[in-house]
């Protein structure tokens, strides 16, 4: 019989600064666009184009709610505060580690990321947000588990 994930049974995990891998609470939602570049190879006289891959890239955010009392989400905004608002990085970082779950187990995509800008938001009537984007430095690394 076939098994489908709901969206609320994945999560987040990243590295905080001090290097611990700790799960964002609170997490609405996540995103993740990979993409390979195409480089035109095409010669004079073909008569097609003619195209190699390139290289991979990716990017997306990360969605929740704002809860002050969630020390491990207060870290990852922190840290994306900290890191969207510096005009260089002293330490030359590639960013740090991240795991967005697909599920409960253990179907998870893993990668290096920098944190490229953060947004708050707050609107009368609905809970305070808050969004992190991110993109991709190095391997993307798909790991698919069965249940």
């Amino acid at each position: 019989m076939a098994r489908y994930y709901r969206g609320e049974e994945g999560k987040v995990e990243f590295e905080t600064a001090s290097g611990d891998t700790v799960a964002a609470i609170g997490t609405t939602g996540w995103s993740l666009e990979v993409t390979k570049e195409t480089l035109e190879c095409t010669k004079l006289l073909d008569q097609s184009r003619e195209y190699i891959a390139g290289l991979v890239s990716g990017s997306g955010s990360i969605e929740c709610t704002f809860d002050s009392t969630d020390t491990n989400q207060i870290a990852l905004l922190k840290e994306a505060a900290e890191e969207a608002t510096s005009a260089n990085d002293p330490t030359g970082s590639t960013g740090a580690s991240f795991k967005l779950y697909l599920s409960a187990a253990n179907s998870h995509i893993a990668f290096k990321g920098i944190i490229t800008g953060t947004s708050f938001g707050a609107t009368v009537g609905e809970l305070q947000t808050a969004s992190v984007s991110f993109i991709t430095s190095g391997a993307i690394t798909v790991t698919l588990a069965s249940d």
